[in-house]
């Protein structure tokens, strides 16, 4: 059985994926909130980090640099790698395809290096790379 956190988040994915992106980001800050309030700091940055991805996929770019943000000093705080990376690759997409190319390229570069270990995770940076136009 999922977690109540994963089933929250899982929820407010469906909402969004099913053009509901309101409600996803309202369940999603809930979530976030109550998370923080008891102090799951790895599942509020998880909430955090797709607020920012349905932000970026909005077209609502403040809101989602600061999402992305707030997302990864979370996981810097509770030094948790793999979403550091997922977060970064999010944040490096949503970046690339305002124009910023170049500061996107060097986070697909950081992004790359840490998921050294694991090849499927490498080819999604590449993918994201080739897609914004970026040589790694």
């Amino acid at each position: 059985m999922a977690s109540r956190p994963l089933a929250t988040v899982r929820r407010a994915l469906g909402c969004h994926h099913l053009g509901d992106s309101d409600t996803a980001l309202r369940r999603l800050s809930t979530e976030h909130g109550e998370l923080t309030a008891a102090g799951d700091g790895l599942n509020a940055g998880q909430a955090r980090a797709w607020q920012g991805r349905i932000h970026a996929s909005r077209g609502e770019h403040a809101q989602g640099d600061t999402a992305f943000a707030d997302a990864m000093n979370t996981f810097l705080a509770q030094n948790a790698p793999a979403w550091q990376a997922r977060t970064l690759l999010w944040t490096a997409e949503h970046t690339g395809s305002n124009g910023s190319t170049d500061t996107a390229a060097e986070m697909l570069r950081h992004v790359h290096a840490l998921y050294a270990a694991s090849p499927f995770d490498r080819e999604k940076v590449a993918e994201a790379a080739h897609r914004l136009g970026i040589t790694l």
